[in-house]
């Protein structure tokens, strides 16, 4: 950054904008009293003047949640929790598309605030009695070829 502005230059500037000067016409009259000054940093002077003369303050910058758990709360973790510990659970994009989240949202709740590992659901045959039976014989004749 520039070096600070002396409080001598910072009155000139202000009483010279009590002229309805531009900023400008501002820099230029410093110019030719021997102090060079910007009209941008002229125009920093007199807002910064303007809220200070006037009692006002900028407020502090609000910046956003930023990385807070917005959706990783206790409700979801307890839904999470009760969902994965029953007999057949979701998969994970089922549950997240249940509760309206995304797929790594429900890993970490898994993972980090649960503590439990993940696993792939199996996908097991679906067989009909008739398919069952065909199977056991076909087994008991591999069995019997041996």
């Amino acid at each position: 950054m520039g070096s600070e502005t002396s409080s001598e230059t910072k009155a000139m500037v202000v009483a010279l904008h009590g002229q309805r000067l531009s900023y400008k016409q501002i820099s230029e009259q410093l110019l030719s009293l021997g102090t060079h000054i910007h009209y941008k940093t002229i125009g920093r002077l007199i807002r910064k003047e303007g809220t200070d003369g006037i009692g006002w303050a900028k407020s502090a910058k609000r910046l956003p949640p930023q990385n807070l758990p917005s959706v990783r709360t206790k409700n979801t973790i307890r839904k999470v929790e009760r969902a994965i510990l029953k007999k057949r659970p979701d998969s994970q994009r089922q549950l997240a598309r249940k509760l309206g989240c995304s797929r790594s949202t429900v890993a970490k709740i898994i993972n980090q605030d649960l503590g439990l590992d993940a696993r792939k659901k199996k996908k097991l045959h679906h067989l009909t009695d008739a398919q069952k039976k065909q199977s056991s014989l076909v087994s008991s004749e591999h069995k019997k070829n041996r």
